[in-house]
């Protein structure tokens, strides 16, 4: 029996990781690490004369704890819990289909506004446009970009650069999802082998420019990162009644030590994020096992529904109208909300016009190739 698409508590989650990776990038890493939020709208630095505010560095006691970085680890969750209801749905091919057009066609828009930003942002403070063409065409491809190792472009591509591989790893096991077979956590742990062999490396090739370094760094931080995303499948397992409890705890410990060990060894990110990550899923827990604290509300319902776009443009519009505004001397906190504001409009006009329309066409498109029609 088909379970219901939208989860209560994973989708209003979902609106409450969008909120805290928007919060933790305009409150915090905005007026805190000023250097590198302008420089990504590819603006002019905020000068000494506009001064942080004491009520920003309020929540500093709270590191090494990331609201952004909670919110990525939330999403990452939900993306691996939904994909087996995918496969009840559809093939493989229909999987992919559906997968390319919830990401792509919204992250082409989200791609392009961001650029016309960073433009915007360079011939107001007089600097030249910082990418070049191919880093450019990479960008509009997640999956592909950190393959051949390109320069992101919107600080968030990274992200996605992991989704879409681990919907390829899905759709390769789509066998063992189809048979709803546990056999399916060993992939995971098998990849992890090569990666934690490999680990040490990542961060003296780095360092030494090798010629493979970019490669050897995307491999080991996507099976970090695959290791993550499969706790979400788990979880899903373990609502599902296809996994008993015992097994899960063993399965979700097995995959985050897996993690862990990649992470500790290759160095890829500070290794003290490691504890957001763990607080996700600990929160994650609670949500699933006390669905009830996280019914659904219209609020949340609508910053689920627009997530996607919210996530990809709030980065480089936000820092930039941020800038802009800190410039004129206006008060950090009323900064914050113009931000928010506006990113908050702008992803709601690119949900109705972009992505809910990609999501219907990949809808429409995956179920030619199910036997079953599914409503969703």
């Amino acid at each position: 029996m088909l379970q219901p698409t939208k989860i209560e508590f994973a989708n209003t989650l979902r609106g409450i990781a969008a909120l805290m990776v928007m919060f933790g990038h305009y409150y915090l890493i905005f007026w805190q690490h000023r250097d590198v939020a302008t420089s990504l709208p590819n603006a002019m630095p905020l000068p000494a004369s506009v001064v942080t505010p004491s009520y920003i560095y309020a929540l500093n006691f709270l590191d090494p704890f990331s609201f952004g970085i909670f919110g990525v680890a939330i999403f990452f969750l939900i993306s691996g819990f939904v994909i087996p209801f995918s496969f009840a749905k559809t093939d493989w091919k229909g999987f992919l289909i559906g997968r390319a057009m919830r990401i792509y066609p919204t992250y082409a828009a989200g791609l392009t506004f961001s650029l016309l930003v960073i433009v915007t942002c360079g011939i107001h403070y007089g600097r030249p446009f910082p990418f070049e063409s191919h880093v450019v065409l990479f960008n509009y491809f997640p999956g592909l970009r950190d393959v051949v190792w390109v320069a992101g472009i919107d600080g968030i591509i990274w992200t996605l650069d992991v989704e879409v591989k681990f919907y390829i790893v899905c759709a390769l096991a789509s066998r063992l999802f189809f048979k709803n077979s546990t056999a399916v956590f060993i992939i995971p742990i098998l990849l992890s082998i090569p990666a934690y062999l490999l680990a040490p490396g990542v961060d003296q090739a780095l360092k030494s420019g090798a010629s493979f370094s970019g490669q050897l760094y995307t491999f080991c931080a996507f099976n970090q990162y695959l290791n993550f995303m499969f706790i979400g499948v788990a979880f899903n397992f373990l609502y599902r009644g296809v996994i008993r409890s015992e097994l899960f705890v063993v399965i979700v410990v097995a995959l985050f030590i897996s993690m862990a060990a990649i992470w500790w060894r290759a160095k890829t990110v500070p290794f003290t994020l490691l504890w957001t990550y763990g607080l996700a899923v600990l929160v994650f827990a609670l949500a699933f096992t006390y669905p009830k604290i996280l019914k659904s509300r219209s609020i949340t319902n609508f910053l689920a529904d627009i997530s996607f776009p919210l996530y990809i443009i709030h980065g480089v519009f936000g820092y930039a109208l941020q800038r802009v505004l800190a410039g004129m001397n206006v008060p950090a906190w009323l900064c914050i909300l113009f931000a928010m504001a506006a990113s908050i409009a702008i992803a709601t006009f690119m949900h109705h016009t972009i992505e809910s329309r990609a999501h219907l066409l990949g809808r429409s498109l995956a179920n030619r190739f199910s036997s079953v029609q599914v409503a969703v």
